[in-house]
């Protein structure tokens, strides 16, 4: 009878098959979930780890060599989903959609600091290094296990014994099933994804508002300015560190001698450690956007928003996007008046890092180009600050308002290391965000209280949480937000809401497509 185990000189080929069937178990086990990832989940019998043996070494004629290859390449595009999963909620704390994140790989390496085109190059490059060579490595099971085949036989019989064994046997949670359930997952996302962009071409072609005229829209809001500000990364999470908590209530006593009232809840955010743009298309059509397919979708419809809602009803509208150095054909589509980029925004001071421009000099700008105009008429803004946005480093000073001029004085009046995030430090993370997120509420509450003159209505509004590292994986999608004005009768809708700029435990979670039909309803005639 033949040797199952033969000669010295077949050793190589079994030492070869056996690192095949690490490398089927280590995948197999592989968690999605990064703080899964522990030596202990690996000390588990995959039911489908005898399965895949057999099949690369079972004999099946002249379809042998093209099955093995299939599978190979299914296992490739299993690994590679399962590695972006992680790398996902890593960053933004939610799965990996094969189908509307490959799109956002340019971006996500801009929010890392990184805008060359060297580089954006060497982002792609790397993925299709890394899948060629997790391929390269699936290929090579497919040819090490036939190679033995007799001894893969065996062993893959045996550990499909154990399997099946384990089932009847105290030990029956030791033999997992865990990647049929994440593959059967994958195709029940897929399903839903496609199901759910189908569902939102029909919900973009409905807007309950659209018939009222203009003359009926915000008519309690007239002769206000409305201001819409976005604060970059600005999530619950700040509420839990003493820094950004102290600068609150700083700002909430200043803000009060100034004659202001002020409300504050929480709002769900459609995106969580980036992606903003989903946030504010949210906020303004009412629609649920949650990824860059929906928001496609918007712009080759005709849906209205809250800035066509103001226009029509006499407002001059402006966008103000200081991190745009590019064109934005999007701007067309919001209908804005005026919109203003880190092109024309007239900053004469130096980058800090990947922030175009300091938050203080966003709004001193602003303030110069549409506040000041005699006989104006009343400004609905949709603004996004940048300062606290990820790498969080260097930090601007705030400076009084009087000398912020053209942003040259931001030289020399900024703190922290001009370098990129260090992504293996998270507490060091952690506290360069706080005093980001500290700076950033100084900065937008300092210009209500001292800049803003006229009648207002001010919205400050989070976009999203900061990426996991520094929010936790456990992390709600809870952004907060925070009306401001100085007529108390503009508070009246915002029940139950928390008074001040600290929004208590149960103060009211809306979700944030809820604000344009929310503001609609409270300042327009019934």
């Amino acid at each position: 009878m033949r040797r199952i185990f033969s000669t010295k000189e077949e050793t190589p080929g079994v030492i070869a098959g056996l690192l095949a069937i690490l490398l089927l178990h280590f995948v197999l086990l592989l968690p999605t979930y990064p703080e899964n990832v522990v030596p202990r989940a690996f000390f588990f019998l995959p039911v489908e780890l005898p399965i895949l043996i057999l099949l690369f070494a079972v004999p099946l004629g002249r379809l042998a060599l093209l099955g093995r290859w299939l599978l190979a390449l299914a296992l490739t595009v299993f690994t590679v989903i399962k590695i972006a999963n992680i790398a996902t909620f890593l960053g933004f704390n939610r799965p990996f959609n094969p189908i509307v994140d490959p799109a956002l790989v340019v971006i996500a390496v801009e929010t890392l600091g990184k805008t060359s085109a060297e580089l954006m190059v060497g982002a792609v490059a790397g993925a299709v290094i890394l899948i060629f060579i997790v391929a390269a490595l699936f290929f090579g099971v497919a040819r090490a296990i036939p190679a033995r085949r007799n001894a893969m036989l065996v062993i893959g019989g045996l550990l499909l014994a154990a399997a099946l064994g384990a089932r009847f046997t105290p030990y029956s949670a030791y033999a997992v099933h865990e990647a049929t359930t994440f593959t059967k997952d994958q195709v029940v996302n897929l399903e839903r994804t496609l199901a759910a962009a189908e569902q939102f071409k029909r919900d973009v072609t409905t807007d309950p508002f659209r018939a009222i005229s203009g003359e009926r829209l915000l008519t309690r809001l007239k002769g206000h300015d409305v201001l819409l500000i976005f604060v970059e990364a600005y999530g619950r999470t700040a509420f839990d560190a003493e820094g950004p908590l102290a600068q609150l209530r700083e700002s909430e006593a200043a803000l009060r001698s100034a004659g202001y009232n002020m409300r504050s809840a929480w709002l769900v955010s459609p995106t969580f450690g980036g992606a903003s743009w989903l946030a504010h298309g949210t906020f303004v059509t009412g629609l649920w956007i949650e990824d860059h397919q929906r928001y496609n979708t918007l712009f080759v419809s005709d849906h209205q928003t809250l800035i066509h809602d103001f226009s029509r009803a006499g407002w001059r509208t402006a966008a103000v996007m200081p991190l745009f150095t590019r064109p934005w054909p999007e701007g067309a589509f919001f209908g804005f008046d005026s919109i203003y980029t880190a092109n024309n925004l007239g900053y004469a001071g130096p980058p800090f890092g990947y922030i175009t421009m300091p938050d203080q000099y966003v709004l001193s700008a602003f303030h110069t180009r549409e506040m000041t105009a005699p006989d104006r008429k009343p400004v609905m803004v949709e603004m996004a600050l940048n300062s606290s946005h990820l790498p969080w480093t260097p930090r601007p000073h705030f400076l009084p308002w009087e000398d912020v001029g053209d942003g040259k004085i931001f030289a020399t009046a900024r703190d922290g290391e001009d370098v990129d995030m260090d992504w293996l430090a998270p507490a060091k993370m952690r506290a360069q965000y706080e005093l980001a997120i500290a700076y950033a509420i100084k900065t937008v509450f300092s210009y209500a209280e001292t800049q803003v003159k006229a009648p207002a209505l001010v919205i400050v509004v989070g976009d999203h949480q900061p990426v996991s590292l520094v929010s936790g994986t456990s992390a709600s999608h809870q952004v907060p937000i925070h009306i401001l004005a100085r007529d108390p009768a503009l508070l009246e809708s915002f029940t139950g809401w928390t008074d001040g700029l600290i929004p208590a435990a149960q103060s009211p979670s809306w979700k944030m497509d809820a604000m344009r039909g929310h503001i609609l309803k409270s300042f327009s005639e019934p």
